[in-house]
């Protein structure tokens, strides 16, 4: 029984939390989709930061300046575009986080063609959460986060099946957060940013089934906090 309640409250706990993600894994190659209303759709798990502005919205009040900072990972699906044989638009929704808008221009190489490639993606989007409670003293609590972020890739064809990548990345997010706690209501703001490297395969079966494989090395600085993570993450993926 005591098992039993410990774990309730720590499940209590964290649902309590007002938190958001910092994606290290990306999963963006250096290739387009490679042609006009190509499509490519996509879902998988990655790994990045979970960043906890208070751990209980009900108990205390946000501390936007100790902010604390997590490994933890993320569900991703999303999907691309084709506008261009070199220009993709995408929607890609993270767990925690949000949906964000999506754009890539492949500058060297062409889609599926054996050589060496360069691009640049970038994204902008976010997300809300609203919680309230009525035990003890009503209180209430909303967190609005938004990203927006760059990628600059290079990679290599070594055929129609094998495409290897790396990448660097810089993601700057804001947040604002209007909490309530009886009669008295705060509003809190504040920023962070995250920043890194990614290293990935890509395996292309069929035309149609892909495989990514991705490791990524990022730091993320949240006010007088930082970490550095080590992160694994794949997709699975389909093109059409």
């Amino acid at each position: 029984m005591k098992t039993l309640t410990l774990t309730m409250m720590a499940l209590l706990a964290s649902s309590c939390a007002l938190n958001y993600k910092m994606p290290d894994n990306r999963f963006e190659t250096s290739e387009t989709t490679g042609k006009l209303w190509g499509t490519h759709l996509y879902a998988g798990v990655g790994n990045g930061k979970d960043i906890t502005l208070t751990s209980s919205y009900s108990q205390t009040w946000a501390d936007p300046n100790n902010p604390d900072l997590s490994r933890e990972n993320f569900i991703t699906l999303g999907g691309d575009l084709g506008l261009h044989e070199r220009i993709d638009v995408g929607l890609q929704y993270i767990s925690d986080l949000g949906t964000v808008l999506k754009g890539k221009y492949q500058l060297i190489g062409k889609s599926g063609a054996e050589g060496f490639q360069t691009s640049i993606a970038a994204h902008a989007g976010g997300g809300s959460e609203s919680m309230s409670e009525n035990y003890h003293t009503p209180t209430k609590a909303e967190l609005d986060n938004s990203v927006v972020g760059v990628d600059i890739i290079a990679g290599y064809r070594f055929n129609k099946v094998v495409l290897i990548y790396a990448s660097f990345f810089h993601d700057s997010f804001s947040y604002d957060i209007e909490q309530t706690r009886g009669t008295d209501t705060r509003k809190f703001e504040g920023k962070s940013k995250n920043t890194g490297g990614t290293f990935g395969a890509s395996f292309l079966f069929g035309n149609t089934l892909e495989l990514t494989a991705e490791y990524s090395g990022a730091n993320a600085k949240s006010a007088n906090q930082s970490l550095w993570n080590n992160s694994f993450g794949g997709v699975v993926g389909f093109r059409f």
